[in-house]
């Protein structure tokens, strides 16, 4: 597994190291991913004293998905309380976002910061190149790969686990205000 709290510290960091303050978080609220990188976003705030505005805070089911883009998102895309970044729970997320953001005529990263997480291909398919968390996905599989043939073979008993250090990735959707 990725270290999913450390990624989205090092995300939220990166947000706030740029000078932005009023930082919304996008939270996947049932799958323990999610929580995590709830709790990495918290931890940044709090190691930098700044303080986590509720109303910016989102979480969302996978049920509630397409519902959180398309009403909490937009209206708090739309409030006088506008954040000046934002942190996703994946690229998925953030890339569904930057429509919305286009919509609302909003520039990234000219009028507000994003950084995504899973550094996927969506992270690179869109005209604005997402900032995102990468994790080392070719060597966690091939990790896999080798754990699950020792496995097989009786040679290990257990369930192994190895963390993977998240890294980020800069890329075009983060900007210093």
């Amino acid at each position: 597994t990725v270290d999913d709290e450390a990624g989205a510290y090092i995300a939220t960091e990166h947000l706030i190291k740029l000078g932005h303050t009023h930082i919304a978080g996008v939270f996947k609220a049932d799958d323990q991913q999610g929580v995590r990188r709830m709790q990495g976003f918290i931890r940044a705030h709090r190691k930098y004293n700044i303080p986590i505005l509720s109303h910016m805070i989102i979480s969302y089911t996978t049920l509630e998905k397409n519902n959180m883009l398309n009403e909490e998102f937009r209206r708090l895309i739309d409030s006088d309380q506008r954040p000046t970044g934002i942190y996703f729970y994946n690229d998925e997320i953030a890339v569904d976002a930057l429509n919305i953001l286009r919509e609302f005529e909003i520039n990234v990263p000219d009028d507000i910061s994003i950084v995504g997480f899973d550094d996927s291909s969506l992270a690179t398919a869109s005209e604005v190149k997402l900032t995102t968390v990468s994790h080392p996905k070719f060597e966690m599989g091939r990790q896999a790969a080798e754990t699950i043939i020792r496995l097989i073979e009786h040679k290990e008993e257990g369930n192994p686990s190895i963390m993977y250090k998240p890294k980020l990735i800069l890329r075009h959707s983060t900007k210093k205000l």
